[in-house]
């Protein structure tokens, strides 16, 4: 749960809703929360369908007699949407990613369940995505919240060292950090790697699960800066990383929104990404960062070489960076928003 997440829970408190949350385990973000007066309830739902955790969410939904039902990821849709068969109670569906298709027969019983009453999505991409999926009376049922970002906290984090990552001081880092998928496009990274001329002092972070795979290794190992890869993998906060870079990258064939993106953007980098999906939502072109098209190694690999040549003269771009994020993207304002989709709910107007 991030920082973000958690701030916006004790604001929608704060407001005078009663918040119950459940998760698959404690630990110690649940417990600051519980301290504060959030409700925690631990159910596992580590599988599509999970019999057991179905009667454990259905018995609390009946006792508690609450008003909305809000799921953030796929198995929680799925248990709860059976959990809450028959019982009167407002569905939301928060939806981040571009994955969901009206001819999968199993998105039926999740994300494009006839249940649900409202959509949040992440980004504009993302609602687009979503409103095509959904037969025509429903399409207007969605609302566009993006994730907030606590922009002051991110600037006052602890920063891995160039020292710790054995990366000398005037070598020029470039960061990715991604969940390996293929949507990601970690591919086109490397391939663009292989494309960049020998020798240059560039080096490069890979961070986030899966990064620190055989196959990502193996990918690695046949480019000319093969010693230059600092491979990071799952890291419990990827920010204190890119803090440490120059240029952040997000290759993605499309993306939800792109968290890390914007945390490098309140980080002050130089930021690079491509033009598939919510990013849009986040870069004005060679306004607060560098936006490319997608499924391109070329356009990466001339992009890096870009920004390395020209690594002093960027200015005002990461400084337009913080700001757009600071200004479009605060927790306050997701607060606000999530409160008014949830009053439009319970109390519609006719």
């Amino acid at each position: 749960m991030t920082r973000p997440e958690r701030m916006m829970l004790l604001g929608l408190q704060s407001m005078g809703l009663e918040i119950s949350v459940v998760t698959h385990s404690p630990n110690e973000y649940t417990n600051e929360l519980e301290q504060k007066g959030i409700r925690f309830h631990y159910i596992g739902l580590h599988k599509k369908i999970c019999p057991g955790s179905i009667r454990k969410l259905r018995r609390l939904l009946k006792e508690n007699n609450y008003d909305i039902l809000h799921f953030t990821f796929g198995k929680a849709a799925t248990n709860a949407l059976i959990a809450s068969r028959g019982l009167k109670i407002k569905i939301i569906a928060f939806y981040g990613s571009m994955s969901l298709h009206w001819y999968d027969p199993t998105a039926y019983l999740g994300f494009l369940n006839h249940r649900i009453d409202h959509y949040i999505c992440v980004s504009q991409a993302v609602a687009a995505h979503v409103r095509r999926q959904l037969l025509p009376y429903r399409r207007n049922n969605i609302t566009v919240i993006a994730r907030g970002f606590d922009v002051p906290w991110l600037r006052n984090l602890k920063t891995v060292s160039r020292e710790e990552l054995n990366i000398p001081a005037d070598g020029f880092v470039v960061c990715c950090v991604a969940i390996v998928r293929r949507v990601k496009g970690l591919d086109y990274l490397i391939r663009a790697i292989r494309k960049l001329p020998e020798g240059l002092p560039v080096y490069f972070l890979l961070v986030g699960e899966g990064t620190d795979s055989w196959r990502i290794k193996k990918a690695v190992s046949i480019t000319h800066y093969k010693k230059n890869f600092r491979i990071i993998g799952k890291v419990p906060f990827a920010p204190s990383y890119i803090a440490a870079c120059d240029l952040y990258i997000q290759p993605s064939i499309h993306e939800g929104l792109g968290r890390a993106l914007a945390e490098a953007m309140s980080l002050g980098k130089i930021v690079v990404a491509t033009d598939g999906g919510g990013t849009c939502d986040l870069i004005t072109d060679n306004s607060d960062g560098i936006m490319l098209p997608a499924k391109s190694s070329d356009a990466i690999a001339d992009a890096i070489l870009h920004c390395y040549h020209n690594k002093d003269s960027f200015s005002p771009l990461p400084e337009n960076a913080k700001r757009k994020v600071e200004d479009n993207f605060p927790v306050e304002k997701v607060i606000k928003e999530t409160l008014q989709v949830y009053q439009l709910l319970i109390n519609p107007v006719s």
